[in-house]
């Protein structure tokens, strides 16, 4: 029998079985605090795992039901472990909850770091999940806490499979994609759907960002948008990261980054 093994990590999302252990602790504490109660943690909460929205490993699954080998033991994950405090912060934000968080005694998954090693699904699978869950998990959300309804999907061409009926697809975040999303959007378009696309065209080092240059070369409109540098008011081209985190990819907001011009950004560099 031809089989494939796929290992879940920490999967959450909608409609999911309230359960034991911290598997549940995203929608136990939802609950909570949603009903005006205190978030409740075991331990310190610097417990680290790997949490990976349920669109992200259906379409990793799906995607292993097609696999041309067999008698492979795959990891579904994100691949990035958060601690219980940082996640319980970003559910008081969904919530708008401003309480305490309450912590009880230690259990078994005191001091423990689980984190998926999904090389072999990025390789075989092309899975690449959605890495942005700073605000919402089932909406696009702007700095200013304006948001949408979206999906994630975990490479470009997942795009296609849900865009059968659509007639205007939207991309955001879109320099976290993988190189071909430019093909995507142009296969979207020859079928006369109207494709809207918005990320970063440059990094916090100031180079190219992912596919978006490839976008904006074959785009049918470019619009760029600015926003007003922090240190002279000048209009902004530039994201300066204000942390020594040398890693490509850093979620954040006004903590992690802020917008300057040309000129401030080279002198800060």
């Amino acid at each position: 029998m031809e089989y494939n093994a796929l290992r879940y990590f920490f999967v959450y999302g909608p409609r999911q079985y309230l359960g034991l252990g911290y598997k549940s602790v995203i929608i136990k504490n939802f609950q909570r605090m949603l009903s005006g109660k205190s978030p409740i943690i075991n331990g310190d909460g610097f417990q680290a795992l790997d949490y990976s929205f349920i669109s992200d490993i259906i379409d990793g699954t799906i995607s292993a039901m097609t696999l041309d080998v067999h008698s492979e033991v795959i990891n579904l994950g994100s691949g990035k472990a958060i601690t219980i405090n940082d996640l319980t912060n970003k559910m008081k934000i969904v919530a708008e909850y401003t309480g305490e968080t309450i912590h009880t005694d230690s259990d078994e998954t005191f001091g423990t770091i689980r984190v998926c090693d999904n090389k072999k699904a990025m390789k075989l699978l092309s899975f690449k999940p959605k890495i942005d869950i700073r605000f919402d998990a089932e909406k696009v959300v702007s700095h200013n806490n304006n948001s949408m309804p979206s999906i994630q999907v975990p490479s470009s061409k997942n795009i296609l499979l849900h865009s059968e009926k659509a007639q205007i697809i939207a991309v955001d975040e879109a320099q976290f994609f993988d190189d071909e999303l430019p093909h995507v959007c142009r296969q979207l378009a020859q079928q006369g759907k109207r494709v809207i696309v918005a990320g970063l065209d440059m990094d916090y080092t100031g180079k190219p960002f992912g596919p978006i240059p490839n976008l904006m070369a074959t785009a049918d409109h470019v619009t760029k948008v600015h926003a007003i540098c922090m240190s002279c008011g000048n209009p902004a081209l530039y994201s300066h990261r204000k942390t020594n985190d040398n890693n490509l990819v850093q979620l954040g907001e006004k903590e992690e980054y802020e917008p300057l011009c040309g000129a401030c950004f080279h002198s800060k560099a």
